[in-house]
């Protein structure tokens, strides 16, 4: 009966013993996991936020050149309207020629830069593509990098669970021998 009782034991410490293991391998696990999850969301939002900026970036340049066109324009208008009233029927004609050169002027300085800020637009856009690229490729390799020290680090613990479990093994044998002539000695 007392061996039957110490058999018991036993059984209700090894699974004691299972169930600590399982969890704390299941805490390493989620301490892993959630670094590499924490890794990940660092990288996604470091690029979202370099490609919102670029892109801000480009919209401000694009209302700055609006704010400053309409306001050229009405201090333009103004000027016209003020020298209208000032000046003789033959300086309004000269006056004219002058405001549909000034016109010209802004008009085709407005065209080159919208053309040269569609061509910064779409550099930025190109490098961004590239960049995505590039990134991705990167992300890959080490995904194949990190892959490889995976399966380096299952072996290595699938190596150190073998051993672990050859000693506890070995301890259990000696401690049944060690009680079964205790037992048999004293009853």
């Amino acid at each position: 009966s007392a061996q039957l009782h110490f058999q018991f034991d036993i059984v209700d410490i090894i699974i004691v013993q299972s169930i600590i293991r399982r969890w704390s391998a299941c805490k390493v696990y989620r301490r892993v996991k959630n670094e590499r999850e924490q890794s990940a969301a660092v990288k996604i939002q470091r690029h979202w936020r370099g490609f919102q900026a670029y892109t801000d970036y480009i919209f401000a340049i694009a209302d700055v050149l609006i704010a400053q066109r309409t306001v050229r324009a009405w201090i333009a208008r103004r000027k016209l309207s003020e020298l209208r009233i000032q000046k003789s029927r033959r300086d309004y004609i000269a006056l004219c020629q002058h405001s549909t050169l000034t016109i010209q002027t802004a008009w085709r300085r407005y065209q080159a830069q919208m053309t040269a800020l569609y061509k910064l637009v779409h550099i930025i856009i190109a490098q961004s593509v590239v960049r995505r690229f590039l990134a991705n490729r990167v992300v890959r390799e080490l995904r194949v990098e990190n892959w490889a020290a995976e399966i380096i680090q299952a072996s290595w613990k699938m190596y150190q669970y073998a051993k672990e479990k050859q000693c506890h093994d070995a301890a259990t044998i000696v401690q049944a021998a060690w009680r079964r002539f205790w037992g048999y000695s004293h009853f």
